[in-house]
């Protein structure tokens, strides 16, 4: 007896919103902290990010193999293998990529200098979501032009092809950050800190260690992770939810656009962050994303009208895509200006409120829908039923909103401020003596002494 994969699909997908929060906020922090410590010559971040790099490789082949191995080891009934396969797979992709996710952030911090961290946060954002680009439209055009449909058994194959593809572009792309990210040893950043009266703390075990990170931030670090916590609150339901509501052929086709606009964006971005720091551009951004979360349950409402449902949803999900771009960003970039030699475990900590809030965001949307789960009745009542289909939508934009208001708090700086705030001390000295020497006949002080310098 054949049996369709498309069993086997949605229970892989519910698994990746399970493991990937639960495995990101035990190995980030730890990771991340660990990367501070690491006293290799090589490097501080460069060894987790290749061992992070081939075992996700290793990972991501395992996983895309999932129905094979059912097939194989119960070709009458592959279902049950494949999934504890793919259970199995998941966990460990999303703890590889775990391990590589601090230290590819934080090699940016450590190498790009101060002023041009908007830059290359904004180049790391762009290169996110042309890959989101590439994979969506893919998948769109598997969906339209070639129909190939999830359920059917040639989608399984070609999902073998492209995981093998995928475990080769991983390590063909991790070629240029080995060659070109020349970074300090732990031996060099000790002297430097050192003579700033400074330490690298040592990590600990992970909840003590997000703990102690917490404590030791700057306050201003604190505010950026809760604007974090609720910018990933506002995005993660649509990110689930959105192929519920809308066709999964629209829905992939928006995603496309609206990434490859969300990677087009970065070139203002690092603009206005380097002009005006990163608070405007970053609370304008989320406000009209979470803005554009509510516009989205009123397109969906007007499915039926194509001339209004397409455009219409294309635009709200640029608006919200291009707001994922500057939060893949400008945190990161206020992170690196910090100049910490502790980078490793504020950027783990950080990513471990974007996995809180995808959890805070299963929890809050599952206690809401509890009362459709237990009486089914109420699923039947078209007004209820609706509401139930985009209560998921209402909460995103709930959170969303409140991370706009948390971005009032957020402390940051233009380029220029920061290099005026850098700039040698000789330009107050020079000021002293010319006010002296207005006075140098009363204080009898020679000008030549006064001018030195």
């Amino acid at each position: 007896m054949c049996h369709s994969p498309s069993t086997f699909l949605p229970r892989e997908s519910s698994l990746s919103f399970l493991a990937g929060p639960i495995c990101g906020f035990f190995v980030q922090p730890i990771v991340g902290a660990l990367s501070d410590r690491c006293s290799l010559k090589w490097g501080r971040r460069r060894p987790f990010i290749t061992f992070g790099a081939v075992v996700t490789s290793l990972s991501l082949v395992f996983l895309c193999f999932s129905y094979t191995y059912g097939a194989i080891l119960h070709g009458k009934n592959p279902i049950p293998i494949a999934s504890v396969s793919a259970m199995i797979g998941l966990i460990l992709l999303n703890t590889t990529i775990n391990i590589m996710l601090a230290p590819v952030r934080s090699i940016i911090q450590d190498i790009v200098p101060k002023e041009a961290l908007d830059k290359g946060n904004a180049f790391s954002a762009l290169m996110l979501g042309a890959a989101f680009f590439l994979c969506n439209l893919i998948f769109f055009l598997l969906l339209t032009v070639f129909r190939i449909q999830p359920a059917d058994h040639s989608f399984i194959y070609l999902l073998e092809v492209m995981g093998v593809v995928g475990a080769v572009v991983i390590l063909i792309t991790l070629i240029p950050t080995l060659i070109i990210g020349r970074e300090a040893s732990l031996a060099e950043v000790q002297q430097d800190i050192e003579s700033n009266g400074e330490e690298i703390p040592e990590p600990k075990f992970f909840l003590i260690e997000l703990v102690a990170t917490l404590i030791a931030m700057p306050n201003r670090l604190r505010i950026v992770c809760v604007v974090f916590f609720f910018s990933w609150a506002g995005y993660f339901p649509i990110q689930i939810f959105t192929t519920s509501i809308f066709s999964i052929k629209i829905a992939t086709f928006a995603v496309a656009i609206s990434s490859l606009a969300g990677a087009l964006w970065t070139f203002p971005l690092s603009w206005l962050c380097a002009k005006f720091g990163e608070k405007w551009p970053y609370f304008i951004t989320q406000t009209l994303s979470s803005i554009s979360t509510v516009g989205m349950i009123f397109v969906g409402l007007f499915s039926d009208y194509k001339l209004i449902y397409i455009p219409g949803l294309l635009i709200l999900m640029v608006l919200i895509q291009i707001n994922v771009t500057t939060a893949n960003s400008a945190p990161f970039s206020l992170i690196g200006k910090e100049q910490s030699k502790s980078a490793g475990a504020y950027v783990g900590v950080m990513n471990a409120f974007c996995v809180l809030a995808q959890a805070f965001v299963n929890i809050v949307i599952a206690v809401i829908a509890l009362p459709f789960s237990l009486i089914p009745s109420l699923s039947r009542n078209v007004v209820l039923a609706t509401v139930h289909q985009y209560l998921p939508l209402v909460c995103a934009a709930t959170f969303g909103f409140i991370g706009s208001v948390c971005c009032l708090f957020l402390q940051t700086k233009s380029v220029a401020d920061m290099m005026n705030d850098d700039k040698p001390t000789i330009v107050n000295a020079v000021e002293d003596d010319l006010e002296r020497l207005i006075n140098a006949e009363e204080d009898d002080v020679d000008e030549d002494d006064l001018f030195i310098r």
